[in-house]
């Protein structure tokens, strides 16, 4: 079995690449075997109505030694906006009875992506263009009518106010 993993679109006369929630998952597999563990730590419906659902997904990149002992290397929040609606090939619109699944999937997708290193995305979109294992898809709508929640900052994803376990990771990352 060849699973998919990567994505391309065309938008603004380029072709923009990205790793599919495969893709992350074996690269993150890879990064285990050099002692570095990706981990979700929490994941949350943070908003929800008919169109739309909005997911956050903390995790944690460990580094694992020898004998199994970790630490915690890093932190990261990122989200997902997912419709609730899809578009079928005839152009027809309708109820995706999948939207949770698909939401908490890209949603830690995102956020184990945001934790590997730069090497690692580079070495796993390469080897799937190589392969053939990249899915032509289409560019995502841009709806410019939807805003992020209160404490999402528009411009980086990022979360204006930490949640107080973000806060206790963040100190035990400190005393490592």
């Amino acid at each position: 079995d060849n699973p998919i993993l990567g994505y391309e679109f065309p938008m603004d006369g380029e072709t923009k690449r990205g790793i599919s929630a495969v893709g992350v998952e074996q690269a993150a597999g890879e990064m285990a075997k050099h002692g570095e563990a990706l981990r979700i730590i929490d994941v949350k419906l943070e908003y929800e109505d008919s169109e739309e659902a909005r997911f956050l997904v903390q995790a944690g990149r460990f580094a694992i030694s020898a004998d199994g002992r970790e630490a915690l290397l890093d932190v990261t929040i990122r989200g997902k906006r997912q419709s609730k609606k899809e578009t079928r090939r005839n152009g027809s619109i309708v109820f995706d009875k999948f939207w949770y699944e698909k939401g908490i999937t890209k949603a830690t997708r995102n956020a184990k992506l945001a934790l590997m290193p730069e090497y690692a995305k580079t070495h796993i979109l390469a080897e799937a263009v190589k392969a053939g294992r990249v899915k032509q898809v289409e560019a995502p709508q841009r709806d410019n009518r939807q805003t992020p929640p209160p404490n999402v900052d528009r411009e980086t994803g990022e979360i204006k106010d930490a949640s107080e376990k973000s806060t206790a990771l963040q100190k035990q990352i400190i005393r490592i």
